[in-house]
């Protein structure tokens, strides 16, 4: 082969190799671009929808979630993605971004995007907020890998115990959040706490729980397989019981209705004070506004009909100390006329030993039904 055959094949492979780098490059640069389209914010979050909706089918979250980096102090994957799937089973999805408000420079209100914040909406209710961020590069041109970082429940609750070392929310024991408030006392129990030293009344520590997608479920520290305590929802605040297992005594609910009977008979002025003054507790300060408002409804009435007492919740603050909601409707037939009224009641009774009878301590209408 003569130089200058040499040199004209050497030129042309030399082209054919620049030719070959340049589309390698291009390649390289295009499938970086086509990955970077593919893994931008909302297509990621369509994508975390779509497979959102896929578990949620099938009973629980908890792979999504974990592969998604979730994590919570007080539930873990398996807990929190059996609430998500319960969410967003056979719901439509969607996302939006969040925005948050801030005061702009004449004073105006400001709505500004929190970066790669979004909320899930299951037929339009949050269900759940996601944070999309870059997870690593990649490619020549190192190009952000965009991904889910994290997911959280949108739910927070106020969850009222007496002692924190007893109780876990979920596999968290509580003494291990901050609590918001010590030493609260429920509102009903005030005026009792105030003025006797006869009825033994509960303070609690309350404990701000957020990024939940239910609402907890409170157990015994270290036996989260046992039964749950039973809670109630007052004012927004979940009272933990003191005792999981705890029932109240066989007739309770039955005497809780008599005694509620009884007293819309003193307001009517049927029945004399006098003779159910034993069952209220006189050192609290129920009794006396209850002896003032004898005969205060309608004290010309002639008979008094009742209908069935109906029993609503019982809850047991401790073993001396419970609530019953009850309710009925009361006919005063009067000359002028039948008067009907209905009641609506939560009574608080106490005791001062297990075999003592239970007393009145606390009355709070509901309706207001009375003058």
């Amino acid at each position: 082969m003569s130089r200058r055959e040499f040199r004209k094949r050497a030129f042309h492979s030399l082209i054919a190799a620049l030719a070959l780098c340049v589309l390698f490059v291009w390649a390289s640069v295009w499938t970086d671009l086509r990955e970077y389209e593919e893994n931008s914010e909302a297509n990621v979050m369509e994508a975390f929808c779509s497979e959102l909706a896929l578990e949620a089918e099938q009973g629980s979250c908890e792979e999504l979630l974990k592969a998604s980096g979730y994590s919570s102090r007080t539930a873990d994957a398996s807990v929190s993605g059996a609430h998500l799937a319960q969410l967003a089973a056979g719901k439509e999805l969607s996302f939006e971004p969040v925005f948050e408000e801030s005061a702009g420079e004449g004073g105006e209100s400001v709505q500004n995007r929190v970066s790669g914040a979004y909320t899930v909406l299951a037929e339009g209710e949050r269900i759940a907020g996601v944070r999309v961020s870059s997870t690593g590069s990649y490619g020549l041109l190192k190009l952000d890998r965009i991904g889910v970082t994290s997911v959280r429940g949108l739910k927070s609750f106020d969850i009222a115990v007496v002692s924190p070392e007893r109780y876990s929310v979920w596999k968290t024991p509580i003494l291990k959040l901050p609590p918001a408030k010590t030493g609260y006392i429920y509102r009903d129990f005030t005026d009792l706490a105030q003025n006797t030293a006869d009825v033994r009344i509960p303070d609690f520590y309350v404990y701000t729980v957020d990024g939940l997608f239910g609402a907890p479920v409170i157990y015994r520290t270290g036996a989260e397989d046992e039964e749950a305590y039973p809670v109630t929802v007052k004012d927004g605040i979940y009272f933990v019981n003191n005792h999981a297992s705890m029932e109240p005594e066989e007739g309770f609910g039955a005497m809780a209705g008599s005694m509620a009977q009884d007293l819309a008979r003193v307001y009517a002025g049927e029945l004399k004070w006098d003779n159910v003054k034993g069952s209220v507790l006189s050192s609290a300060p129920v009794f006396a506004r209850l002896e003032a408002a004898e005969g205060s409804i309608n004290a010309r009435q002639t008979a008094m009909d009742f209908s069935e007492a109906s029993l609503g919740e019982i809850y047991i603050w401790h073993e001396n100390l419970v609530s019953a909601r009850v309710s009925f409707q009361a006919v005063l037939k009067a000359p002028d006329g039948d008067v009907i009224k209905d009641f609506d009641w939560i009574l608080y009774l106490t005791r001062s030993d297990v075999n003592d009878d239970w007393k009145l301590c606390e009355l709070v209408d509901l309706m207001p039904a009375l003058p």
